[in-house]
């Protein structure tokens, strides 16, 4: 990382606005060892976001051709996140977040309960005698066999 930026983010981003005016910015990150910023900014009309390379120094602006790994990254933010699809995918997308915490609830109260019915028959069973097997108890006039 470029210890000392001489551009403030401001800075490169009005730069990186003005070489793509028809875009948005999406993200700005620090400059690199060379001393380049990266922008990523959206335009209108285009899915994949387009990454912009900005000289700390001249402030000289250059297109990042997308990487493999970068179209990775945006298709795991676009599932992740769920903006670029309907209100379905964004409804699973939440449930997907919240279902394993309610998991999570339900399965320490059962736990919970069958702690506190474990120790409620504890205490019967200490107070309940429990009855005594018969020796040899003859059923039906049969006695069993030994």
């Amino acid at each position: 990382m470029m210890t000392n930026p001489t551009r403030s983010p401001t800075d490169i981003a009005s730069a990186a606005m003005t070489a793509r005016p028809t875009s948005d910015l999406l993200a700005i990150f620090f400059p690199n060892q060379g001393g380049a910023w990266r922008v990523q900014l959206r335009e209108n009309g285009k899915s994949e976001p387009l990454t912009l390379m900005v000289n700390d120094r001249s402030g000289a602006v250059s297109i990042l051709e997308p990487l493999a790994g970068d179209r990775i990254a945006f298709w795991i933010r676009w599932l992740h996140e769920g903006s670029h699809a309907g209100e379905v995918w964004r409804f699973v997308v939440f449930l997907s977040g919240v279902i394993p915490a309610a998991l999570g609830v339900t399965g320490i109260l059962i736990w919970l309960r069958q702690r506190r019915q474990r120790a409620l028959m504890a205490t019967q069973s200490d107070r309940i005698p429990l009855p005594r097997a018969s020796t040899s108890a003859a059923i039906g006039g049969i006695t069993p066999a030994e």
